[in-house]
């Protein structure tokens, strides 16, 4: 018999994705995991063992993206999600502003995930959001943090200091605002504070020309604008001539420690989003004294988020904070009760997946089989769910739970349009019932011929994997200290079928395809 083997056809593969988009790559699924696309022998994994895994707090500091919003989801319960950011200048000092400076108005911004659909003749442009979910409106209140947020813990041999997802009242409980505690965002626009609402339009910045006329002098995504109350930050920078001994970050973040938003009444909504703070801005917007007697106007930007992007550096400390009320469903499930394993984000849950028992290993060992391909499957347990797609991961996230790392699959996977293709761990919604298939041929095929150790596996929900760091646990829990970062950034979650036999052929399954060496 002559082997057979997929480097060929996997390439090919590889050369058609690379110019899809990613949403037509994951309708690709049933291609690029084909049910036994060469013809290969298959074995299917006897037992898949698994068990839930409550990771409850974790920690939240500088996470790539930060939840924000509220959430009531029919199958996991509420949440309620907030977010602290140091703020820096980025550039300058504020020592070098000029005399006499007074405030024309402060703002903040942070850009939603978006995507730019057209631009007309006029400059004006439309754009799709992403990664926001649900609708309705909720009262939103910025305030300053007057919590300072160290770097390095003195109590615990200075390591690098955490901050977890369950210290919200750390922060409201020093917070500072207008008359002692009032929110900073106070402005008669009610959709800035107390109806606050998402809007996909462009924001238009004006200026007034030669002439008198009010013209568009700057444009940004959409995002959320919020006015500040300029004269609490002339009187906290200005009136007492503070900002002339800030001449550097450190000094800014002792004496200002940043903004805290919260979600204060629910209203309306059923709202979330995640937010790359790395893009946020605080500006202040003011006049100074010219050398020459004149008024001159000037702004300063305030950096928000953390960030070690190129080009983007950013050493501000971010906290999100999570107030969550799960349901009795969801209570019951983490407790043992049922045969699904219920996967959520945030301070939520994973899974702990033991794919082969070791007479299950040998037993393959002994075959002498030439494996080509290996293959999870997981099943979406769609009556749970309840039509919840909508709020589905679009991708689950398998790992080397034991070690905390990425599975050797990940890291040899270079595709990148979609990222980590081969990989590949997409939602499949193309048939009932819903899936996630991961390809492990490398993970397995080390298991088997090079004696690698059977680590435990875990699975957590994510939206984007593209960022493999891991977060601790405040508790933790047997052998699980860190969940990924992707995990605890999305809110919402899915049930899956585990692997027990009486799932039938939604159970969870390993396949391995194989040819038999010739001796």
């Amino acid at each position: 018999m002559r082997k057979k083997s997929l480097f060929t056809a996997m390439t090919v593969m590889a050369g058609l994705l690379f110019v899809s988009c990613e949403k037509d790559a994951v309708e690709l699924n049933s291609n690029v995991f084909g049910d036994d696309p060469f013809g290969f022998e298959k074995y299917e994994s006897e037992t898949v063992d698994t068990k839930i895994v409550s990771t409850q707090q974790v920690s939240t500091l500088n996470l790539p993206v930060n939840t924000f919003g509220v959430f009531d989801h029919a199958v996991f319960g509420k949440t309620k999600a907030h977010f602290v950011s140091q703020v820096e200048l980025m550039s300058g000092a504020l020592s070098d502003i000029g005399e006499n400076p007074v405030l024309d108005s402060v703002y903040v911004y942070l850009p939603y995930n978006s995507k730019l659909d057209v631009t007309d003749s006029n400059g004006n442009s439309s754009y799709t959001l992403n990664n926001i979910y649900g609708e309705g409106s909720f009262d939103l209140a910025v305030y300053e943090n007057g919590y300072f947020l160290r770097n390095q813990n003195p109590g615990n041999d200075f390591e690098d200091q955490q901050y977890y997802s369950d210290q919200l009242s750390l922060f409201t409980q020093n917070k500072k605002g207008v008359n002692g505690t009032g929110r900073l965002n106070d402005a008669a626009d009610t959709e800035q504070n107390t109806e606050f609402v998402v809007s996909d339009d462009e924001i238009k910045l004006y200026k007034e020309n030669e002439e008198g006329e009010q013209v568009v002098s700057e444009r940004k995504k959409p995002g959320i604008w919020l006015d500040l109350n300029k004269e609490y930050f002339q009187q906290r920078f200005f009136d007492s001539n503070e900002y002339k001994t800030i001449s550097n970050n450190n000094r800014l973040k002792e004496f200002f420690r940043g903004l805290l938003f919260t979600v204060e009444n629910e209203g309306t909504a059923n709202l979330m989003m995640q937010l790359d703070l790395s893009q946020a801005e605080m500006v202040f917007v003011y006049h100074q004294d010219t050398n020459d007697g004149e008024r001159e106007r000037k702004t300063m930007a305030f950096a928000l988020g953390y960030s070690t992007a190129s080009g983007n550096t950013r050493n501000n400390n971010t906290v999100n904070l999570f107030e969550n009320t799960p349901t009795t469903d969801y209570t019951n499930a983490l407790s043992g009760a049922g045969q699904q394993l219920w996967l959520k984000g945030n301070e939520g849950s994973l899974a702990e997946i033991t794919l082969l028992s070791q007479s299950e290993i040998e037993h393959i060992k002994s075959q002498d089989w030439l494996i080509n391909q290996a293959v999870l499957t997981v099943y979406v347990d769609g009556e749970i769910m309840q039509n919840q797609e909508d709020y589905s991961p679009s991708r689950l996230y398998l790992y080397d739970l034991t070690n905390n790392k990425p599975l050797v699959d990940y890291t040899n996977d270079q595709t990148t349009l979609p990222y980590k293709n081969i990989y590949n761990g997409f939602f499949d919604s193309s048939e009932e019932p819903n899936k996630y298939r991961f390809r492990i041929t490398d993970y397995v095929v080390d298991l088997i011929s090079k004696d690698s150790t059977n680590f435990k596996l875990g699975l957590a929900v994510a939206n984007d994997i593209s960022n493999s760091s891991f977060k601790l646990l405040k508790n933790p829990v047997a052998e699980t200290e860190k969940v990924p970062a992707s995990m605890v950034s999305f809110p919402f979650g899915t049930v899956l079928y585990n692997g027990d036999d009486s799932h039938g052929a939604n159970r969870m399954k390993l396949e391995i395809f194989y040819t038999q060496k010739q001796n």
